[in-house]
């Protein structure tokens, strides 16, 4: 597995725009208001495309991400047809580290990447007050235009995204449906929550003061929990790798040893108020149904501590109609990819095919 970086753009928050746009804020609020309501849907997605139109901002980050092909020209393969490519997106408090069994898996399916979002993993969260869906979604559409898929331009990708992630990948195809191939959203639907349903009771004073780089283990495991997380959560992170040990080696030879975790509390915090806590979700999910590129929109919905409700998935439905395909894994958990690897694959892996054969 190899680790890149990338050096991009990102996106002005357009609500800081809209702040200092009040007429035009105005005047949008009176479509809302005029429009009659068998018209909702246009208006909706109109909404979305406004928050998703802005100009880009002068910061500069370091998307970092890894793939599963070895440095091999993407036009390459074993068989020398194209393989599909694939990026994949993770959700809250987790980072390109947790898909490190999948990306191997699907190897034979798939070329694929697999991105740290800013401010996880090893991506920098850059200026809180830039923080927003367009500037997730222009993160992404940056590393596919500049480096994904600058051997094929015109590729179509399969976007897979688990949780909050699953939100970013649904607000980019909204955005971008002329780039999508097909749309795999594990475990999350299009409700907007609230921060009182944040289930980690976040401190802000601490989350401010809060770095990823530590002298030990206990110093890291007593900033996360400092920061409102909850022992057996912190407790599973260093189980599975989100907080580690790590060994850099400097220019001089010598080596310095730390401890790294790649989630970031204020991501989080950031994450809930600016993607979780709005209507993005359903307005992407309308936009999506309105779109003239007909991709299938695949839903995987865990059995156990699901994030999908079932009133919320008859809308996605009703909105989706055909194009939603429902797949059902009772025995997993929120992380289906961990939890219910060996379906998730066999599911995966068919999806991956079929949509290479549809192009």
């Amino acid at each position: 597995m190899h680790r890149r970086t990338l050096t991009i753009k990102v996106s002005i928050d357009p609500m800081r725009l809209y702040k200092q746009n009040f007429s035009f804020c105005w005047a949008y609020l009176f479509l809302f208001i005029m429009i009659p309501t068998s018209e909702a849907t246009p208006c909706c997605n109109l909404a979305l495309q406004a928050l998703l139109s802005t100009g880009k901002s002068s910061t500069n980050m370091n998307l970092a991400y890894v793939n599963n092909h070895d440095d091999r020209p993407l036009s390459e393969s074993a068989d020398d047809a194209p393989l599909p490519i694939s990026v994949f997106i993770h959700g809250l408090d987790s980072s390109s580290h947790t898909w490190g069994n999948i990306l191997s898996a699907i190897a034979p399916y798939s070329i694929s990447f697999a991105i740290d979002l800013r401010g996880n993993g090893k991506s920098p969260l850059g200026d809180p007050d830039e923080f927003s869906v367009n500037s997730i979604v222009e993160d992404l559409d940056h590393l596919l235009q500049t480096k994904i898929l600058v051997e094929r331009p015109v590729e179509k990708v399969i976007l897979v995204g688990h949780s909050m992630g699953a939100r970013v990948a649904s607000c980019y195809a909204a955005k971008y449906p002329s780039r999508i191939k097909a749309l795999i959203m594990e475990d999350m639907d299009i409700r907007s929550r609230t921060m009182e349903t944040n289930p980690v009771p976040m401190k802000y004073d601490q989350i401010k003061r809060f770095r990823k780089k530590f002298e030990s283990i206990e110093n890291v495991m007593d900033a996360l929990l400092k920061c409102g997380y909850p022992v057996s959560m912190v407790n599973k992170w260093v189980e599975d790798g989100r907080v580690r040990k790590e060994t850099k080696v400097e220019s001089d030879g010598a080596n310095e040893s730390y401890f790294w975790t790649d989630v970031n509390p204020e991501m989080r915090w950031l994450a809930y108020k600016h993607i979780m806590c709005t209507s993005d979700g359903e307005d992407a999910w309308r936009t999506i149904a309105s779109s003239n590129y007909p991709f299938s929109c695949h839903v995987m919905a865990s059995g156990i501590q699901s994030q999908c409700d079932e009133d919320n998935l008859s809308l996605m439905k009703e909105i989706m109609k055909e194009r939603m395909i429902l797949h059902r894994f009772p025995k997993a958990n929120h992380s289906i990819h961990r939890t219910g690897e060996d379906d998730y694959l066999k599911i995966l892996s068919n999806i991956m095919q079929s949509s290479d054969k549809r192009g």
